[in-house]
Protein backbone atom coordinates (compact mmCIF):
# COMPACT_ATOMS: atom_id res chain seq x y z
CA UNK A 1 0.00 0.00 0.00
CA UNK A 2 2.84 2.48 0.88
CA UNK A 3 4.33 1.81 -2.70
CA UNK A 4 0.86 3.15 -3.91
CA UNK A 5 1.29 6.41 -2.44
CA UNK A 6 5.20 7.05 -3.66
CA UNK A 7 6.26 6.20 -0.19
CA UNK A 8 8.92 4.11 1.78
CA UNK A 9 7.71 1.02 3.42
CA UNK A 10 7.31 0.97 7.13
CA UNK A 11 10.06 0.37 9.57
CA UNK A 12 9.23 -3.02 12.39
CA UNK A 13 11.19 -2.82 15.29
CA UNK A 14 10.65 -5.76 18.18
CA UNK A 15 10.92 -4.95 21.73
CA UNK A 16 10.20 -7.79 24.25
CA UNK A 17 7.03 -6.00 25.12
CA UNK A 18 5.76 -4.35 21.99
CA UNK A 19 6.25 -3.95 18.39
CA UNK A 20 6.88 -0.38 17.03
CA UNK A 21 5.97 0.83 13.47
CA UNK A 22 7.42 3.75 11.75
CA UNK A 23 5.92 4.96 8.87
CA UNK A 24 8.48 7.64 6.95
CA UNK A 25 6.83 10.26 4.69
CA UNK A 26 8.04 11.46 1.60
CA UNK A 27 9.36 14.96 2.62
CA UNK A 28 7.65 16.74 -1.13
CA UNK A 29 4.57 14.83 -0.39
CA UNK A 30 4.10 16.61 2.84
CA UNK A 31 5.40 19.89 1.67
CA UNK A 32 3.12 19.52 -0.99
CA UNK A 33 -0.06 18.49 1.18
CA UNK A 34 1.02 21.42 3.22
CA UNK A 35 0.89 24.04 0.75
CA UNK A 36 -2.71 22.28 -0.16
CA UNK A 37 -4.05 23.23 3.25
CA UNK A 38 -2.86 26.18 3.94
CA UNK A 39 -3.62 27.30 0.09
CA UNK A 40 0.15 29.02 -0.41
CA UNK A 41 -0.93 28.01 -4.19
CA UNK A 42 -3.48 30.68 -4.86
CA UNK A 43 -3.71 34.07 -5.55
CA UNK A 44 -5.35 36.46 -2.74
CA UNK A 45 -6.62 39.09 -4.88
CA UNK A 46 -10.35 37.26 -5.36
CA UNK A 47 -12.82 38.59 -3.60
CA UNK A 48 -14.15 36.79 -0.32
CA UNK A 49 -16.77 34.65 -0.94
CA UNK A 50 -15.73 33.59 -4.43
CA UNK A 51 -11.97 33.22 -3.00
CA UNK A 52 -12.84 30.68 -0.35
CA UNK A 53 -15.35 28.55 -3.14
CA UNK A 54 -12.56 28.88 -5.74
CA UNK A 55 -9.55 27.79 -2.83
CA UNK A 56 -11.84 24.85 -1.79
CA UNK A 57 -12.38 23.72 -5.76
CA UNK A 58 -8.43 24.29 -6.11
CA UNK A 59 -7.32 22.58 -3.06
CA UNK A 60 -9.77 19.40 -4.20
CA UNK A 61 -7.90 19.54 -7.49
CA UNK A 62 -4.35 20.25 -6.37
CA UNK A 63 -4.81 16.99 -3.67
CA UNK A 64 -6.17 15.07 -6.68
CA UNK A 65 -3.39 15.61 -8.93
CA UNK A 66 -0.81 14.96 -5.96
CA UNK A 67 -2.31 11.76 -5.06
CA UNK A 68 -5.45 10.30 -7.42
CA UNK A 69 -5.91 7.61 -4.92
CA UNK A 70 -7.51 10.53 -2.23
CA UNK A 71 -10.48 9.92 -0.61
CA UNK A 72 -13.30 12.48 0.22
CA UNK A 73 -12.42 11.56 3.75
CA UNK A 74 -9.24 12.93 3.87
CA UNK A 75 -10.24 16.03 1.69
CA UNK A 76 -12.63 16.21 4.41
CA UNK A 77 -9.55 15.71 7.28
CA UNK A 78 -7.36 17.85 5.22
CA UNK A 79 -9.08 21.29 4.49
CA UNK A 80 -11.32 21.22 6.96
CA UNK A 81 -14.54 21.56 5.81
CA UNK A 82 -17.90 19.52 5.71
CA UNK A 83 -18.50 16.38 3.41
CA UNK A 84 -21.35 18.37 1.94
CA UNK A 85 -18.88 21.20 0.89
CA UNK A 86 -16.92 18.74 -0.48
CA UNK A 87 -18.73 16.98 -2.86
CA UNK A 88 -20.37 20.06 -3.84
CA UNK A 89 -16.67 21.09 -4.99
CA UNK A 90 -16.06 17.70 -6.44
CA UNK A 91 -19.56 18.10 -8.74
CA UNK A 92 -18.50 21.51 -9.69
CA UNK A 93 -14.89 20.11 -11.18
CA UNK A 94 -16.69 17.66 -13.24
CA UNK A 95 -19.29 19.80 -14.24
CA UNK A 96 -15.84 22.05 -15.40
CA UNK A 97 -14.37 18.41 -16.76
CA UNK A 98 -11.29 19.23 -15.03
CA UNK A 99 -11.70 15.93 -12.93
CA UNK A 100 -13.29 12.57 -13.26
CA UNK A 101 -13.69 9.49 -11.20
CA UNK A 102 -12.32 6.08 -12.90
CA UNK A 103 -14.01 2.72 -11.49
CA UNK A 104 -15.90 2.40 -7.78
CA UNK A 105 -16.02 4.95 -4.80
CA UNK A 106 -13.91 1.94 -3.31
CA UNK A 107 -11.01 1.05 -5.09
CA UNK A 108 -10.93 3.93 -8.20
CA UNK A 109 -9.10 6.37 -8.75
CA UNK A 110 -9.13 10.24 -9.86
CA UNK A 111 -7.82 11.53 -13.61
CA UNK A 112 -7.15 14.97 -14.42
CA UNK A 113 -8.52 15.81 -17.31
CA UNK A 114 -5.90 17.71 -19.87
CA UNK A 115 -7.28 20.39 -21.91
Amino acid sequence: MCRDFGIPEPEYIVHPRDIMILFKTDEEYVSEMAKIKTGSFVEESQESSVKTALKSSEKIFAMIKLNPNVTTSEMILTLGISERAVFKQIKLLKEANRIRRVGPDKGGHWEIIEK
